[in-house]
């Protein structure tokens, strides 16, 4: 398959920065206000992405744990009969939930974790 013809689903902006700087601060409120869908592909996401050793990454994760469970139990084709991971099935084509088709609204393929300065920068940002 050509790059230009390969799977694309896009995720909402505040996805993507919940994402980016899920190692910064607290995002317990704006993780409820995603979309349940959204909710399993951050989880998802950030256990293959995020260090989950730094302690807000855990903390933000620690209530999502059911979701990880789930997913890793669908990876060990442990039954599962959840509607928002075969939901996730179908988006990925792949029962291990590869999330590398998703790209912002603009396009572009998912940022990677916000280093140091980036988290600053973000920080400052919302202090204006």
């Amino acid at each position: 398959m050509e790059e230009s013809e390969k799977k694309k689903y896009t995720v909402t902006d505040e996805f993507v920065e919940v994402y980016k700087y899920l190692n910064a601060v607290s995002m317990t409120e704006r993780i409820n206000q995603l979309s349940e869908l959204e909710r399993y592909m951050l989880v998802a996401l950030s256990l293959d992405n995020h260090d989950i050793r730094n302690p807000i990454v855990k903390d933000n994760l620690y209530p999502l744990r059911d979701i990880g469970q789930a997913l890793y139990d669908t990876m060990e084709d442990i039954e599962n009969d959840n509607p928002t991971i075969k939901k996730l099935i179908e988006i990925t084509d792949d029962k291990y939930i590869n999330l590398n088709i998703l790209i912002d609204s603009s396009g572009n393929e998912m940022p990677e974790p916000a280093n140091q300065s980036e988290i600053r920068d973000w920080r400052l940002k919302l202090l204006d």
